[in-house]
């Protein structure tokens, strides 16, 4: 099966519901990608739709839903080192996500790597993005490739020069760090030895905190245990 309008979809039902694809797109199920996102006929019964058809919508969603095992394989090897989020969704088979990327940037989630650390608590931030949408923003970030996070040099460097080789660079946040320790300086050491709650605590935006932390794991499990 490949990616098409929900409209098309519903009319190839038997009998048709292509009556509900308006409910369906303002929800932000306009794509068959995102309709083989849904779980239960209480999210369709939720925005609209009479139960009895929901069941039955739900009853024929296996097309849909082998839709997106077939593009999350594909979806990790887009090859994300050099290109923008918004690049990076018009990849997808839903490529009108594009549209949200300044919501994205307004919460940190500027880079692809921050995009990679997004999830639906985040994604529930956003209220002008439709429901369907979140469901596959959150499903694509997952399925997209590690390789956008940076092979950071050895740790025996300045913490400026560390930040800076981040994806992206947070060199700017230097000084926030000494939070951290409510020391005059902050060595890399230290930082990788802080708590996931004092990151999440940092007077910077949500997605670089995010990405912040995912460095400071993955890098305390190379250099520390």
């Amino acid at each position: 099966m490949t990616p098409s309008d929900t409209y098309t979809w519903l009319r190839s039902l038997n009998p048709p519901l292509d009556r509900y694809a308006g409910t369906l797109s303002r929800n932000g199920f306009e794509t068959t990608f995102s309709m083989g996102l849904i779980e239960d006929e209480h999210t369709l019964s939720g925005i609209g739709i009479w139960m009895e058809d929901a069941e039955r919508i739900m009853a024929n969603l296996a097309g849909p839903r082998s839709l997106v095992a077939q593009w999350e394989p594909f979806l990790s090897h887009i090859p994300v080192q050099r290109i923008s989020i918004t690049e990076f969704l018009l990849m997808t088979p839903v490529p009108h996500l594009a549209t949200h990327v300044p919501s994205f940037k307004a919460h940190g989630f500027d880079h692809i790597s921050c995009f990679k650390n997004m999830d639906s608590k985040d994604l529930a931030l956003m209220p002008s993005i439709p429901f369907g949408h979140k469901l596959a923003i959150a499903r694509i970030a997952m399925a997209a490739s590690t390789d956008c996070f940076t092979k950071l040099p050895s740790i025996d460097i300045d913490l400026g020069t560390w930040l800076a080789h981040l994806s992206p660079p947070m060199h700017k946040y230097e000084s926030t760090l000494l939070l951290l320790t409510r020391k005059p300086a902050i060595s890399i050491i230290e930082l990788l030895q802080v708590s996931k709650a004092d990151v999440m605590k940092l007077p910077m935006l949500l997605g670089h905190r995010k990405t912040l932390w995912h460095y400071i794991a993955r890098e305390r499990i190379h250099w520390l245990e």
